[in-house]
């Protein structure tokens, strides 16, 4: 089922189109933005690609500590679950 949030000729193009019309390129190339949102292992690409969340039993005691990785969806949603449970 689609969500019709675009437009059916819109999603029948390339996805190169897509991409441009998103304003995600510049030039022939991707922009970070690109990278972040779509790579399944944005870290190759650019540095310091994560999340880090960690829970501080005081000022200076560190209890537990996570590393999120992935694409920035994947990252926003691990995140929330981390935090929610």
């Amino acid at each position: 089922m689609r969500s019709k949030r675009l437009e059916p000729d819109i999603l029948e193009n390339y996805d190169a189109t897509l991409l441009d019309k998103l304003r995600l390129t510049e030039g022939e190339y991707l922009k970070r933005a690109a990278v972040l949102l779509f790579h399944p292992d944005p870290e190759a690409l650019v540095t310091g690609a994560y999340v880090r969340v960690g829970f501080f039993e005081s000022a200076a005691e560190l209890r537990y500590h996570d590393v999120i990785h992935g694409d920035l969806f994947t990252q926003v949603e691990k995140t929330m679950d981390l935090l929610l449970t």
